[in-house]
């Protein structure tokens, strides 16, 4: 920790000590009556190896509160990590240690500076070393060039840059100043002599935003700013951004930074573009270059997976692609002019809360959270979301990712947030489509091969929302791509969407395509017909069938409903069973009857969560089968476990395919009750 007040004035620091202040371990004395309001910590994600500005994950404190991008700074480095993503980094840490070790009271040539960027230094004076509490550092006025460009009083800053006593931290402070003397900048001095305390020989004069920074001398050769780097103790906690960020996403001209034990192993998928418009459809666009796509197994949650996107919109030329819609072109310069509301920001209706903006590597873009219950029924726990674009205009940045469970919520929005801050396009990425343009003489045809969900005469409760797939062949000589959408022909008219097409078909080939179906509101038998159109909306190929029933309602008795299906028992021919339905909350049993030779069975129970399960009449073992989750494995030889099922039922609406055939439980498995109550007779269903 700190020294006291009282022993910093003994080291000679300030005649009036300043306030203590600290960031994660990061500790130093400031006055706020002299220097202004003190503004934030952030922890900044690294900038990848190979670039010019390479450094690692580290943490800024802006000095002064507000958005000023000339706000003064302090950065801390991790050494280490430093030292092995940049090799120009490592020089300008190897040059500050021997100066620090020798102490030489002449410097001809550049002072060490970090972090690095695309400058050199023209200008420096009035060196001072200045020993921090657990480290020593140089502090210096530095003027620093991106051209020959001529030299003005904004372009000259104080700088401090130290290292902690056991090489572990780079610390670097950068304070800018507006003027200085004239003489200074007319006739600088190359040679300047170093002296351990000396004050200035240049007296700064006071910008608008920095006003006492620089200006006033303590009486010992510092100024405030000298004085609050003297104050300054380097210990940082654990919450300090070392190596939070470990793994490294790289592919086709993209860069990010993850944690594997958070977010998962990613995937890497390179694609044609499909995106999500303002009405939910899903669109393909054509004629762009493919979208990036990474898949993250989200640690924690099964039914949820990450996802970071990115979308190219424009050429290199800055215009957009011909088939980008009107709603993503507005919704890009929303970005880009920093207008994004909560409802854009999501491309959707869900509400966001702790929006805020928030910069990677080449762009900027906006991060909000979803409440947990309007995250979807899958998700346990809020949505983290961010929509960014890049600074030249040319990517679309998109992150989905629930709020990883392993972490405390402030902990998993800093971690995301630099997930966010790491990402990095180069000019390279995704500027190839992978969709192939079939020739003009191609001939389009499709073979129907199976259904692979709803067969024929399904019954779909009114209202439900069901998917048919079909499995075709391509017959024809064409290519199906993306571009290829299914299109209604003929039948009863329902309401449906078409599913996307997402690969790409070869002549000769498989694939599944199907449509999303909303069951009528009026009971019958419905029967339609799909084909699978090309680009230009042309219907061809086989007729592929829809054919299912809206049943009439499975009970008109208020506050009930129906559960029924099939009885498949290991011997020729079914029992007369008995079938038990257990409220999961521990109510009475109902149960059934049923005679010799039914496979079937339906009841009328209260809506509520059953287990059903059932015993053979006449059996006084506690032996019987059930609806499990072997079931539902399909009763292979593997399918080793024999826990009953939950079956919700719903007032006026019937609960179907509930499969009582796991007669290989052992007994006692199931709850079978003694005695056994009064069966409620039923006549089968029919088609027992």
């Amino acid at each position: 920790m700190l020294p006291d007040a009282t022993e910093t004035a003994s080291l000679e620091s300030s005649p009036t000590p300043m306030p203590r202040v600290g960031f994660m371990g990061i500790e130093f004395f400031f006055d706020e009556a002299s220097f202004g309001p003190l503004g934030t910590a952030e922890q900044h994600a690294p900038v990848p190896p190979g670039q010019t500005a390479a450094q690692p994950e580290h943490l800024e404190i802006r000095l002064q509160a507000g958005d000023d991008k000339t706000a003064p700074l302090l950065y801390v480095f991790p050494v280490q990590q430093y030292e092995a993503m940049s090799e120009a980094a490592a020089a300008e840490i190897a040059d500050l240690r021997s100066l620090l070790a020798e102490r030489p009271t002449e410097i001809l040539e550049d002072l060490p500076f970090l972090p690095m960027y695309l400058a050199v230094e023209s200008y420096h004076s009035d060196p001072k070393y200045i020993d921090f509490q657990n480290g020593s550092g140089i502090s210096y006025l530095a003027r620093v060039d991106h051209d020959h460009s001529l030299a003005t009083d904004e372009s000259i800053f104080y700088t401090f840059q130290g290292l902690t006593t056991d090489g572990q931290y780079y610390i670097a402070a950068m304070v800018p100043i507006s003027d200085v003397a004239n003489d200074e900048i007319e006739n600088p001095d190359p040679d300047a002599v170093v002296q351990e305390g000396e004050t200035a020989a240049h007296s700064a004069k006071a910008a608008a935003n920095n006003g006492n920074w620089i200006s006033i001398d303590q009486g010992n050769g510092r100024s405030l700013i000298d004085d609050m780097m003297f104050s300054l103790y380097v210990a940082p906690d654990e919450s300090f951004p070392s190596i939070k960020l470990p793994n490294i996403l790289t592919a086709s001209g993209l860069f990010a930074a993850y944690d594997e034990t958070v977010s998962g192993q990613p995937s890497f998928e390179q694609g044609p573009a499909l995106v999500k418009s303002p009405d939910g459809e899903m669109v393909f666009l054509q004629r762009v270059p493919d979208m990036l796509t990474f898949r993250f197994h989200h640690e924690g949650s099964e039914k949820q997976e990450a996802v970071l996107r990115i979308q190219p919109i424009r050429g290199v030329d800055g215009a957009f692609f011909e088939s980008i819609p009107a709603w993503q072109q507005e919704y890009a310069a929303a970005l880009k002019q920093e207008n994004i509301t909560e409802t854009t920001l999501l491309d959707a209706d869900e509400p966001v809360a702790e929006m805020r903006p928030i910069a990677f590597q080449d762009g900027s873009g906006f991060r909000g959270i979803t409440a947990a219950e309007n995250a979807g029924a899958e998700s346990a726990a809020p949505g983290y979301v961010f929509r960014g674009i890049t600074g030249d205009g040319l990517y679309l940045v998109d992150l989905d990712h629930t709020l990883p469970e392993s972490m405390d919520r402030q902990a998993a929005l800093t971690y995301l947030d630099s997930v966010v801050q790491s990402v990095l396009i180069t000019a390279d990425a995704s500027t190839d489509s992978s969709i192939p343009v079939n020739s003009d003489n191609c001939e389009n045809d499709i073979a129907f091969i199976e259904d692979v969900s709803i067969p024929d005469y399904t019954k779909v409760e009114r209202g439900d929302t069901i998917a048919k797939i079909w499995r075709i062949r391509n017959s024809g000589t064409c290519t199906l791509t993306p571009a290829y959408q299914v299109a209604f022909a003929q039948g009863n008219p329902v309401e449906w969407q078409p599913l996307a097409i997402t690969e790409i078909v070869p002549p000769g080939e498989e694939t599944e395509v199907g449509i999303t179906l909303l069951s009528p509101d009026y009971p019958g038998i419905y029967h339609a017909w799909w084909q699978v159109a090309d680009e230009n909306g042309e219907k061809f190929g086989d007729l592929l069938s829809l054919l299912f029933e809206a049943p009439q309602p499975a009970t008109d008795i208020p506050g009930y409903g129906v559960i029924e299906g099939h009885i498949n028992y290991p011997a020729n021919g079914n029992p007369a069973m008995e079938i038990y339905f257990q409220p999961v909350d521990g109510g009475e049993f109902q149960m059934m009857q049923t005679e010799y030779g039914w496979t079937a069975y339906s009841k009328t129970v209260p809506a509520g969560t059953y287990y059903v399960f059932a015993r053979v009449q006449g059996d006084t073992s506690n032996s019987g089968g059930g609806y499990t989750q072997a079931v539902v494995c399909g009763l292979q030889a593997n399918c080793d476990d024999h826990t009953l099922l939950e079956v919700v039922v719903e007032e006026g609406r019937a609960k179907r395919e509930v499969t009582i055939s796991d007669w290989y439980a052992p007994a006692g498995s199931f709850p079978l009750p003694d005695p056994v109550p009064t069966p409620d007779v039923e006549p089968p269903p029919e088609n027992s």
